[in-house]
């Protein structure tokens, strides 16, 4: 009952709060004025508001999963807080969808809920963290969870500014599709009279792929202390769709905000052996122009990254940041671009025990990893020849050992993905192609009792669409 009264009482101090919004905005700044970039300058109500909507946020989700999803969770009290507060923090090795995908998910609308009430990144970066520092510690009575801390702080605000910024883009089509991307936004809209901001379109481009594929792929796994050796192959026909949003152009592209330039690819496909569903937030966190040369565009900038990938044979995410240089040089024949980043995975997870399900070896439990990644990109597009591309990515991935009160399963891996494709245009935006798609994943300690290697290979026929 309590718990119902003081969620009663925050609604109502969010929809009340509206009517003194205008009077607040009127008074002094709390904030001297840093560069906007960094800090924005806002009124009281501004730092309240979010924070109120990302502790209702906590308190729905728990009960929502207490009361209609029949999740047995202890019941938090003084005792489970200070408890909290004072035992070390472990890795917990919860279900990868929910590690990976709720706690990012849950992140990004503690981000949104911040930018949507006109705090910068940074600010809304800060109140990220405070979100999910006190669903691990008030919230749950289990011990803190340093993985989902990062999982929920970092990945959730990359994907929260990114839903952010594609929310206000989807509101000046139609409200109900701005509320689907990024429901605080258009809450905050019809609550506080925040206007989503306005004006020319700034998404790049967005590519729509769909086609039929050829699978290969193949999964070794061995474990002496069980005595289990495992080998299996499999020749499968896919399906896949895949949605591609460049927003702003990279090249020569001068940073107004931290991340106002991304790239978002959702990737989903299902074959007669099994599925995959693989998502790519890649960010530029902060970048200059080096100045425009002879038809040559160059930037250089920071990037910051989520890229996850959950399918029936592999799972694997990265939470990553580094550097990054790409070039566009604007030829006769057409248009060469290329470019080079290299990041650091402060926050990987890669499936690392298997299991025997219905005949399949499947994923059963991963390892915390962390090293760098070296990523490169090759395209050329000819109005007569068509569209060339190359791209590949390689990372080591080491693991973090023992933390806490849990043992973390070892691995250490070398993760590749390279890719090649050509299209070519039909009419208009649309077009069709050939692509091949290779993912590999290897383990680096062979000698110890356990032993997990991967490959996946696939060559697809697609149609494209680009809309410019």
């Amino acid at each position: 009952m309590k718990k119902k009264l003081l969620l009663l009482a925050i609604t109502l101090f969010l929809i009340l709060s509206y009517g003194t919004a205008q009077e607040s905005e009127k008074k002094e700044e709390l904030l001297p004025e840093i560069k906007l970039i960094f800090w924005n300058r806002a009124s009281a109500i501004d730092y309240i508001f979010p924070l109120a909507e990302i502790v209702s946020t906590n308190m729905f989700v728990k009960d929502f999963a207490i009361y209609v999803m029949g999740q047995d969770w202890k019941e938090t009290s003084f005792d489970t807080l200070k408890a909290n507060l004072t035992t070390p923090w472990i890795w917990d090795i919860s279900s990868f969808q929910k590690n990976q995908g709720a706690h990012a998910y849950f992140g990004s609308l503690y981000f949104t809920a911040s930018r949507s009430n006109g705090l910068s990144f940074a600010q809304s970066l800060l109140y990220t963290g405070t979100g999910s520092f006190l669903w691990e510690t008030v919230q749950e009575a289990g011990t803190n969870s340093l993985n989902d801390f990062l999982t929920t702080t970092f990945a959730g605000a990359v994907l929260g500014e990114q839903l952010f910024r594609l929310g206000n883009e989807a509101f000046a089509v139609h409200p109900l599709l701005g509320f689907i991307i990024d429901p605080f936004g258009t809450f905050n809209y019809f609550i506080r009279g925040r206007q989503p901001e306005q004006g020319q379109s700034k998404i790049y481009s967005i590519e729509l792929s769909a086609g039929p594929a050829f699978l290969f792929s193949s999964v070794n796994y061995g474990d002496n202390d069980e005595g289990l050796f495992e080998n299996q192959q499999e020749n499968n026909l896919q399906g896949f769709f895949d949605m591609k949003i460049v927003y702003q152009d990279p090249y020569n592209h001068n940073s107004k905000e931290l991340m106002d330039q991304f790239e978002t690819e959702l990737f989903l496909a299902k074959d007669t052996g099994g599925y995959k569903l693989k998502a790519d937030f890649d960010s530029t966190l902060f970048s200059r122009g080096l100045g425009e040369a002879v038809n040559k565009d160059k930037t250089l900038g920071l990037s910051y990254n989520y890229n996850v990938t959950y399918s029936s044979r592999m799972w694997l995410s990265t939470n990553s940041t580094g550097l990054f240089f790409k070039q566009r040089n604007n030829l006769n024949a057409g248009e060469l671009v290329w470019g080079l980043e290299g990041d650091y995975i402060f926050l990987g997870v890669t499936d690392s025990i298997q299991k025997v399900s219905k005949g399949k070896l499947c994923p059963k439990a991963y390892t915390f990893t962390n090293g760098p990644e070296l990523k490169f990109y090759l395209g050329f597009n000819s109005p007569t020849a068509g569209i060339f591309s190359l791209e590949g990515k390689g990372a080591f991935l080491f693991s973090y050992g023992q933390a806490g009160e849990m043992l973390i399963p070892e691995g250490n891996y070398f993760v590749a993905e390279a890719s090649a494709s050509y299209r070519h245009k039909i009419f208009a935006g649309l077009s069709a192609g050939l692509k091949a798609d290779f993912t590999g994943k290897y383990q680096l300690n062979p000698s110890s009792d356990r032993e997990l290697n991967e490959n996946e290979f696939s060559a697809s026929l697609f149609a494209s669409y680009i809309f410019n």
